[in-house]
């Protein structure tokens, strides 16, 4: 078979096609034990049968279950099931009844310098897990799992909750929430962690293959975050001595183009639909080499995706 007409099947191979739409579900899973609701919404694939591998989706600061609604389309039409879980303390709940975007800012501010937050986001993911195992054992949700195969993607505060359960260590005392459940991740617009901390004790513990996603122009989201430069969103990346760690950057993509909110409104900006299939295209692929174990998929990641990009795009590995 020639060159070309081998890449061209392999990219037909690994274009997601969704011959129905997936099915949506939504719902919440109750902590009892934390006296917390993580509300829930699930991309289920339609028409595949037996266990599939799950993706759990993390959003933003001040993001809700329905954040990044493409991507858990396009994995449900590559065969994943993709649950994208709502974390209070850090979600839309922290603003609601905020008339500027100065009183917005202040409200997602004051959300993340209570510690507990963030601990409660990061404790999220074992709970949702074992939730998962149990509706795994008994009623709808039975033998459809393959919780073998779980991945994790994130935006922005949900790309550091991705590096935490990755095993990235948290604020001055190092604290772990690693969860060895996790096989592979994808990590949106992530930053560096500000402080004096020794970069081997906070990224150390990784181990599992990641794809690190950014922009150009992916700057910090609010003025209090004026620290974060598009070039702090690649440092987690340089400083992960991990193998299988990969890098997207697309050139002239902003931070709130990741999470798809501004798809099919007047903000669209013209480069979103690009960006948004762009990201789409390669977490398909990573996912379905890194928790599917598709050699097919990791060749044309590795040897291919780069060719569908547009000119400026950066795309690495090692």
């Amino acid at each position: 078979m020639k060159l070309g007409i081998a890449t061209a099947v392999l990219a037909a191979l690994l274009t997601p096609v969704p011959v129905a739409a997936a099915v949506i579900e939504t719902g919440a899973f109750h902590d009892a034990g934390r006296g917390r609701d993580v509300p829930y919404k699930a991309y289920w694939p339609n028409g595949q049968k037996g266990p599939r591998p799950v993706v759990i989706f993390s959003h933003g600061l001040g993001g809700t279950r329905s954040a990044a609604a493409y991507l858990g389309s396009a994995l449900s039409s590559a065969g994943f099931i993709a649950i994208h879980i709502q974390h209070a303390g850090s979600d839309a709940v922290v603003y609601r009844g905020s008339q500027t975007r100065r009183e917005v800012s202040d409200a997602l501010r004051a959300s993340v310098r209570v510690p507990a937050n963030g601990h409660n986001r990061f404790l999220d993911l074992p709970f949702v897990l074992d939730a998962l195992t149990m509706r795994n054992m008994d009623g709808p949700w039975a033998n459809k799992l393959d919780l073998g195969r779980v991945g994790m993607a994130g935006h922005s505060y949900g790309a550091r909750s991705v590096l935490v359960a990755a095993g990235q260590r948290i604020g001055k005392k190092y604290i772990s929430f690693r969860e060895p459940r996790i096989r592979a991740g994808i990590a949106i617009s992530t930053s560096s962690p500000s402080g004096n901390l020794e970069m081997g004790r906070v990224f150390g513990d990784i181990s599992i293959p990641l794809l690190h996603i950014t922009g150009s122009r992916d700057r910090g989201a609010y003025s209090w975050r004026s620290h974060i430069t598009p070039a702090s969103r690649i440092e987690p990346y340089r400083a992960i001595n991990a193998p299988i760690q990969y890098l997207l950057v697309l050139e002239n993509a902003d931070h709130f183009v990741f999470s798809g909110r501004r798809l099919g409104t007047r903000r669209e900006k013209p480069l979103d639909k690009a960006h948004i299939a762009s990201v789409a295209r390669i977490a398909t692929a990573f996912f379905k080499a890194h928790l599917m174990d598709d050699n097919q998929a990791l060749v044309w990641l590795r040897n291919e995706y780069s060719k569908t990009l547009a000119a400026g795009d950066r795309f690495t590995f090692r």
